[in-house]
C-alpha cells in the first residue's frame, strides 16, 4: 500500500502541483531521505548526548555567604581605670602601627600621686642608708641614692648626727658610771686595808691587856676599852667589805650595760632596717602602679590593623573602667573566611574540602574566584538576628588578593563580604537531571 501511495505521488507532474492545496503541496515535495537523515541525526545527538550527560561529572556545592576576618581576629582596644577624653588621635578606618598613640585621658592627679610616691622613696632609701651607715660604723653616702633633693639630705645628715651624739651621749654616762663606781672600790680598798693595819694593832694590843689585866696589872675598865677599841675596828672592816661587794655588783652592771650597748643599738637599728625594707617595698608597688596608670594614659595600638568601631568623639568624655574605645582589625595577620552554613549542608561537610571563595567587591566573571580549604566547622548552631539557625565555619585561604598572576594588587582585607562554594561531591550530568524525576518517583502515591 506504502509503495503504491508514493508511486502515486511520484506520478504526479510538475505543472499538476499548481492545482493542489498548499498543504498537500508541501507534503509532496518533502524528500523521504532528507527525513531519515535528519531523524537520524536527531537520535545519534541524543545517544551522544545521554553518553556526555552519563560520563561527564559537575560539582555538587553547598552555597554559604560570609566575612572576612583575620586569624587572630579583631583586637578589642579598653582602659584598664577609665577616666577622661583629652584626644582623640584616630577615626574610622584609619591605619595604625602597632604602638602607636591612639587617644589620651586626662591625668586627673595621676602624676602628683606618683611625684608623691617617688619622693616618699627618696626619702625611704635615705633613711635606709642611714641606718646602714650606722650598722657599717661609717658616714652615710647619699651620692649613690641619684638625685635627691639637698634639704633632704640636710634633713638626714642632722638625724644622723643627733643620733650619733645621743648614743654617744648614753655610752659618755655608762662609761663615767663604771668610772666612778671603780674609783669608788678603790677608796674602799684603801679603806679597808687600813681598818686592816688598824685591826691589827688593836688585837695586839687587846692581847697584851688582857694578860696585864688577868695578872691585875690594869683595871677593868681599861680592858674594856681596849675590848670596845678592837671591835669597832672589826665592824668597820665588816661594813668595808659589804660596800666593796656591793659596788663590784653596780661596777659589773655598769659594764654590762655598756657592752650592750652597742648590741642593743645594732639590733634596734637591724630591727627599723627590716621594717623600712618592708615600707620601701609597699611603696615601690604603688609606684608601678601608678607608673603604670600614668604610661596607660595614652591608649596605643596593640597590633598593626585598621581602626573599626571607634566609640568616642569628644573630647572631655568620661569612659569607663574595661569600656570598650574600639577595635583593631589586624592587617598583618593570615586572613579567614567565617561563613554562615545553613543546617540542611552540615551532614555533606568535612574539614579540609575545597571551596571557592568569590569576593563581592572583585567581578567574579573578571577576577574568578579565591581558592581555599574548610578548616573549621562549629559543633552547634547559632542564631542570627533574624532567629535563623546556621553553622559557623572557617575557610583558609591560598593567597590574600584575587586574580592570577600579576594581579596582586587586588588584595583582600577584612570585612569583605564573600559567597562560598565548598565542594561536597561529584556527580553526573544524568544524575543531576535525572534528580527530580527520582525524587517525584520516590513520593508519587505516598500522599493520605
Amino acid at each position: 500500500m506504502m509503495d503504491k501511495s508514493v508511486m502515486k505521488k511520484s506520478t504526479i507532474q510538475q505543472p499538476q502541483l499548481r492545482f493542489l492545496a498548499q498543504s498537500v503541496r508541501l507534503e509532496e515535495e518533502i524528500n523521504p531521505r532528507l527525513i531519515r537523515l535528519t531523524s537520524g541525526a536527531i537520535a545519534l545527538c541524543i545517544g551522544a548526548f545521554i553518553v556526555w550527560a552519563s560520563l561527564t561529572n559537575v560539582n555538587e556545592i553547598a552555597r554559604t555567604p560570609g566575612e572576612i576576618i583575620p586569624a587572630g581576629m579583631q583586637k578589642v582596644v579598653q582602659h584598664l581605670e577609665g577616666g577622661i577624653i583629652k584626644d582623640i588621635n584616630v577615626k574610622d578606618g584609619d591605619v595604625v602601627k602597632a604602638g602607636q598613640t591612639l587617644l589620651v585621658l586626662e591625668e586627673t592627679g595621676v602624676q602628683e600621686d606618683l611625684n608623691r610616691a617617688l619622693t616618699h622613696g627618696t626619702y625611704l632609701a635615705a633613711q635606709k642608708e642611714l641606718l646602714q651607715a650606722f650598722v657599717d660604723g661609717r658616714d652615710p653616702d647619699f651620692s649613690k641614692l641619684g638625685d635627691v633633693p639637698p634639704e633632704m639630705i640636710t634633713e638626714q645628715q642632722n638625724v644622723f648626727k643627733s643620733t650619733a651624739e645621743s648614743r654617744l651621749k648614753e655610752r659618755k654616762i655608762l662609761q663615767d658610771q663604771v668610772a666612778q663606781k671603780e674609783q669608788s672600790i678603790k677608796s674602799l680598798q684603801a679603806r679597808q686595808a687600813a681598818i686592816g693595819q688598824n685591826l691589827k694593832l688593836a688585837q695586839d694590843m687587846y692581847d697584851r691587856r688582857q694578860g696585864l689585866y688577868r695578872n691585875g696589872y690594869i683595871s677593868h675598865i681599861s680592858f674594856l676599852q681596849t675590848e670596845q677599841e678592837l671591835n669597832t675596828l672589826k665592824g668597820e672592816r665588816s661594813q668595808v667589805n659589804s660596800q666593796i661587794e656591793e659596788a663590784k655588783a653596780t661596777l659589773q652592771e655598769y659594764q654590762g650595760r655598756l657592752q650592750s650597748l652597742e648590741a642593743r643599738n645594732r639590733d634596734d637599728a637591724y630591727q627599723r632596717l627590716n621594717a623600712l625594707e618592708n615600707e620601701i617595698k609597699q611603696n615601690a608597688e604603688v609606684t608601678d602602679r601608678l607608673q603604670n596608670r600614668r604610661n596607660r594614659l595614652e591608649v596605643t595600638a596593640p597590633v598593626d590593623g585598621l581602626v573599626k568601631g571607634l566609640s568616642v568623639n569628644t573630647i572631655g568624655a568620661v569612659v569607663g573602667p574595661g569600656q570598650s574605645l574600639m577595635e583593631i582589625v589586624p592587617v598583618n595577620d593570615d586572613l579567614l573566611v567565617e561563613i554562615r552554613i545553613p543546617p540542611q549542608y552540615a551532614g555533606h561537610l568535612t574539614l579540609g574540602q575545597d571551596v571557592q571563595v568569590k569576593v563581592s567587591s572583585y567581578d567574579f566573571s573578571r577576577y574568578g574566584a579565591v581558592p581555599g580549604k574548610l578548616t573549621y566547622l562549629s559543633p552547634t548552631t547559632f542564631v542570627g538576628e533574624r532567629g535563623e539557625r546556621f553553622y559557623r565555619g572557617h575557610v583558609a585561604l591560598d593567597r590574600n588578593f584575587v586574580g592570577g598572576k600579576g594581579q596582586e594588587s587586588n588584595k583582600i582585607i577584612p570585612g569583605m563580604t564573600v559567597m562560598a562554594d565548598i565542594v561536597t561531591g561529584r556527580k553526573t550530568v544524568m544524575q543531576y537531571l535525572m534528580k527530580p524525576i527520582h525524587t517525584s518517583l520516590m513520593t508519587a502515591f505516598s500522599e493520605r
